[in-house]
């Protein structure tokens, strides 16, 4: 299910019409490492592909890096590369046979790119997109296990899901309180004054105690659990959607 595994011989056989793509970026994520993004998503496609029968393409290790750009180690690429990006990758898999990409999202400032380049695959080549940010859905089970506050970038939910998917990367990071900046509701900052980030309340705790190996595991299930469900009900709709057009065409 490892796409750059397969021989040229493997894919003339299978001729596959349906790809996981993991994409993310290099950015500072305090004592974490700077490919996060590129460790969750990378992580779930590997789980993913064997359930889903689809494999996963190379991940996708620079997006759109902003505010924590000018901490040491992060890199960016411009919105404009990162849509071409897309869009490219997506004609040339088109031109052999693909009918649908499954993007998986490690950052949230890739979104509006990465939606911009599924629109324009979809309406100018045909070729069926789903852009999915595994953390939106996931946010209110990371309540549930490891108690509320502290969610955001490089925070408890974040670096909860990366240590239960890559478990080798607890000894990079600090198990101890860390400081966090709160993300003030109309307030936007360039650069970020830390890396670690929090959105719901100016006093929520992050401390990275919080995260006990078994709460990480059972997080980062949910999390993969969740994924493969979204994936699952795009197909069922998309199967649908292309037995009515093929039964219209019968006509």
């Amino acid at each position: 299910m490892d796409w750059e595994l397969l021989s040229t011989h493997d894919h003339a056989q299978r001729r596959y019409r349906e790809v996981l793509l993991p994409i993310g970026t290099i950015e500072a994520h305090d004592g974490g490492p700077v490919g996060t993004d590129n460790l969750i998503p990378g992580a779930l496609c590997r789980r993913l592909a064997p359930r889903l029968e689809m494999p996963a393409l190379p991940v996708m290790p620079y997006g759109i890096t902003k505010s924590l750009r000018t901490y040491p180690g992060s890199c960016s690429l411009s919105p404009a590369t990162l849509e071409a990006f897309l869009y490219d990758l997506g004609a040339s898999l088109a031109q052999n046979g693909l009918r649908r990409l499954f993007v998986i999202n490690g950052h949230g400032g890739n979104t509006a790119a990465l939606h911009a380049a599924a629109g324009r695959l979809f309406a100018e080549l045909s070729l069926h997109v789903a852009v999915i940010d595994w953390w939106w859905e996931a946010q209110e089970e990371a309540k549930a296990i490891f108690g509320a506050g502290g969610m955001g970038h490089a925070a408890i939910d974040e670096m909860g899901v990366l240590l239960g998917l890559c478990p080798e990367t607890r000894e990079r990071l600090p198990l101890a309180p860390a400081p966090a900046y709160y993300v003030f509701k109309g307030v936007l900052a360039y650069p970020s004054p830390r890396p670690v980030m929090t959105y719901d309340h100016p006093d929520d705790p992050v401390d990275f105690s919080r995260l006990e190996p078994e709460k990480c595991a059972r997080f980062a299930d949910h999390v993969t659990d969740l994924v493969e469900r979204m994936i699952r009900e795009i197909r069922s709709g998309w199967d649908a959607m292309d037995g009515q057009q093929e039964e219209g065409s019968a006509r």
